[in-house]
């Protein structure tokens, strides 16, 4: 008995050995290129799927806002036609009052109109001339300020060379103060 589960075994191991043989007969060269392609391959899928989930927030961030200037441009026109009605009833009225001005208007009318744009111009040209002489009266202080401003620094050198002067004159006399001692030479 042993002997034959000693032989059941063995071909047991035969089987296995030759399974395994049969498995392993793949080409490591090219099951290395395979692993690389599958790997490459893996990558591409997670670019696209990267991709693809770009290209879906930004289809979902335009239509946002497509919706927003749909709805802008609505108020758009709508403010639009507003104004447009608001523009030709204002053009309108002032047709209007332009046609009644023109009928109401009067001589007397005419004529104060006329006195008070010749106050005005009065008015103006003698502005104009306290303006010229305004500014002739600057010019003239401004020149002034200039002159003074020359006899100050002027002023201030003088200052200085006569303080030096007095300072030298006093120096002088110190010097002529003080007592001479002859030198005498031995000889």
């Amino acid at each position: 008995e042993k002997e034959s589960l000693q032989r059941e075994i063995n071909d047991w191991k035969g089987r296995v050995q030759s399974l395994v043989s049969r498995f392993n007969q793949v080409d490591p060269a090219e099951h290395a290129s395979l692993v690389k392609k599958a790997e490459s391959l893996e990558a591409q899928v997670k670019a696209l799927e990267s991709q693809k989930q770009s290209a879906e927030d930004e289809c979902k961030r335009i239509r946002g806002l497509t919706s927003r200037v749909s709805k802008e441009l609505t108020q758009n026109k709508a403010l639009v036609e507003a104004h447009t009605k608001t523009i030709a009833a204002l053009t309108a009225q002032k047709e209007a009052l332009e046609k009644a001005q023109k009928e109401v208007a009067s001589q007397k009318d005419l004529s104060e109109a006329k006195d008070k744009l010749t106050k005005l111009e009065a008015e103006r040209a003698n502005e104009k001339i306290q303006l010229t002489g305004a500014q002739e009266m600057n010019d003239k202080l401004r020149e002034r300020l200039r002159q003074f401003q020359k006899t100050i620094t002027d002023l201030k050198q003088k200052e200085a060379t006569l303080e030096k002067e007095l300072k030298d004159t006093k120096d002088n006399l110190e010097k002529q103060r003080q007592p001479t001692i002859p030198v005498t030479t031995d000889e």
